[in-house]
C-alpha cells in the first residue's frame, strides 16, 4: 500500500513539474516544486501564497542538499563497505567520503551530459542488482508469503 501511495504521489509530481516547467531562451528547462508551487497557486488567484511555498520550498531543499540527505547516504554507504570488508576501513570514514565526494564532483562539473553518461551505464545494473536481490530475499523467506499476503488485508485490533 505504501508503494502505491509513492508511485501516485511521484507520478502527481512529476506532471506537475511537466506542466509548470519554464522554457528557458537557450531550450534548457527549469521546473520543480519551487516552480509548480508559485505557478499553480498564481493560477488559482493566490499568488503571494505561491511565491511563499515555492520559496520555502527551495530554502528548504537547498538545506537538505547542503548536507543532510547526503551525509546519512555517504555513512550508510562507508558502513556497508566496512561491514563486508570485515573492518578493512575502520576509522576511514573519512577517506571513503573524500573519495565519494571526489567521484561526484568528477560527474557534476561535467554538467548535465556527464551526468546522462554516467547514469545511463549505472541505472539499468542497478535496476538488475536490485531485483535480482529482491527475488533472492523474497524466495529466503518464502514461507513467510501467505502471512505477509494475509497481514496487508487483515484488520490489526
Amino acid at each position: 500500500m505504501a508503494g502505491f501511495l509513492g508511485m501516485s504521489t511521484k507520478f502527481v509530481e512529476c506532471t506537475l513539474g511537466i506542466k509548470y516547467r519554464t522554457e528557458n531562451p537557450d531550450g534548457s528547462v527549469s521546473g520543480g516544486p519551487m516552480y509548480y508551487l508559485r505557478k499553480g497557486f498564481s493560477e488559482c488567484g493566490m499568488e503571494g501564497f505561491g511565491k511563499f511555498m515555492g520559496t520555502f520550498y527551495a530554502i528548504g531543499i537547498f538545506i537538505g542538499a547542503l548536507g543532510i540527505g547526503n551525509m546519512f547516504q555517504s555513512n550508510q554507504a562507508y558502513v556497508q563497505l566496512n561491514n563486508i570488508t570485515n573492518g578493512l576501513f575502520d576509522s576511514l570514514g573519512w577517506l571513503v567520503g573524500i573519495a565519494m565526494a571526489a567521484v561526484v564532483f568528477a560527474v557534476i562539473v561535467g554538467g548535465i551530459k556527464s551526468i546522462a553518461r554516467v547514469t545511463e551505464k549505472i541505472v539499468p545494473f542497478m535496476a538488475i542488482f536490485y531485483c535480482f536481490f529482491a527475488l533472492i530475499i523474497i524466495f529466503m523467506n518464502g514461507s513467510a508469503i501467505p502471512e505477509a499476503i494475509s497481514n496487508i488485508f487483515s484488520v490489526v485490533h
